[in-house]
């Protein structure tokens, strides 16, 4: 099917050709011979070999339901898996927490830089370190 929508679409593309340069080589049964003619029919025969090229195409990827589970076996005998247990878990949620907790320490430090900058007041070093010691204060459960 492939093969066929690929011979139609040089067909329809040889059709647009011959068409444009003599439109009575085309169309020898009709009385008018336009050249507006030989294009709707020529992007006819287009159309119609896009469309017969792309079911082709996905005719060929489709897979039936024994070869998709036969696959998912496949994957899930190749893909070791690893089990994290109680501790793991602990873990990961205290890696999170802490994360989670600097993040919001950073976005704190960036709001106070940007009041500071819109209302004009330069901190000394001592109000700096005092503010970043509240927001970690605060942070921090």
């Amino acid at each position: 099917m492939i093969v066929l929508s690929i011979n139609l679409l040089i067909l329809s593309i040889g059709i647009l050709i011959v068409g444009m340069i003599r439109p009575q080589w085309i169309l020898f049964w009709m009385e008018k011979k336009d050249r507006l003619i030989v294009i709707l029919l020529s992007s006819i025969l287009f159309m119609v070999s896009v469309v017969m090229f792309t079911q082709a195409t996905l005719q060929n990827k489709e897979f039936t339901e024994e070869e998709i589970a036969q696959k998912k076996s496949e994957l899930e005998e190749s893909v070791p898996v690893v089990d994290e247990g109680e501790e793991g878990t602990a873990e990961n949620k205290t890696n999170k927490a802490d994360s989670d907790n600097k993040d919001k320490v950073d976005k704190a430090e960036k709001v106070v830089q940007k009041v500071e900058e819109v209302v004009g007041i330069v901190p000394s070093a001592v109000q700096t370190e005092s503010v970043k010691d509240v927001l970690k204060d605060a942070v921090t459960p």
